[in-house]
């Protein structure tokens, strides 16, 4: 079960891959008459060191790493959605941190957690409300750290659940805070019906100079992690087409 981020929330934009469509409490150039040219050896190998260069970071923002004192939980409560009172068929894990396995094992990111000081609220029942008021009032929060050189990388996946159909607070700060102008952004989230609401709009906005793809990839929370981690391969397949 996973301590998951996700808070209830309606309306979608933005392109989403899911891989259920069950509601929940959280995708030929003509070219016969265009010459074909051919890159030399010289431009192949340039392209190569290119793509050799090129970094490729994961920061993601999860609840079940930002709540205050877990001393009285167990453990399966704190990684897995009985944090909501639900524990759905197969989901033995955060899906949002199954993601963040996947692509990392598919890229070889570097993998940086947001973790603020000011904690939630380990019940869930406790933590939805104050979570929106949150996003309401602009809330500022502190971080336990800050990330280093993140200039080097070419590549940002940005993952996190979707809270009241909107980036959580803590992780809308961050990404503000910080100068993503010349990457390339690829939002993924857990959800428990809202898909990416309104989370791919906002990384445009606050992500000025970058470029957020919109083939992003947004799953239930509730979804079977084997079903995820399959999903997750598929859509990696296809951003490598791109």
């Amino acid at each position: 079960m996973m301590a998951v981020s996700m808070l209830a929330a309606c309306g979608s934009t933005g392109t989403t891959r899911d891989v259920t469509d069950m509601p929940v409490v959280q995708e030929m150039e003509d070219t016969m008459d265009t010459p074909v040219v051919r890159e030399s050896g010289a431009d192949m190998a340039e392209e190569a060191d290119s793509a050799a260069d090129s970094k490729v970071l994961i920061l993601y923002y999860d609840y079940s790493e930002n709540m205050g004192d877990i001393s009285g939980m167990d453990f399966d409560a704190i990684t897995s959605a009985s944090l909501a009172g639900e524990s759905p068929k197969g989901v033995d894990k955060n899906n949002l941190l199954v993601i963040v396995e996947e692509v990392q094992k598919a890229t070889g990111a570097d993998v940086f957690s947001v973790r603020q000081n000011e904690t939630h609220d380990p019940d869930y029942d406790k933590m939805v409300m104050p979570a929106q008021d949150d996003i309401n009032e602009n809330r500022q929060f502190t971080f336990v750290e800050d990330i280093d050189d993140l200039e080097q990388y070419d590549t940002v996946y940005i993952g996190m659940p979707v809270w009241w159909s909107k980036l959580p607070q803590p992780m809308k700060q961050f990404v503000e805070n910080h100068d993503l102008a010349g990457k390339t952004i690829i939002p993924f989230g857990i959800h428990r019906g809202s898909r990416f609401g309104q989370m791919i709009d906002q990384l445009k906005e606050l992500a000025v100079g970058a470029e957020v793809s919109d083939d992003g990839y947004t799953v239930s929370a509730t979804t079977a992690n084997d079903e995820v981690r399959a999903a997750v391969a598929d859509w990696l397949a296809e951003m490598q087409k791109q």
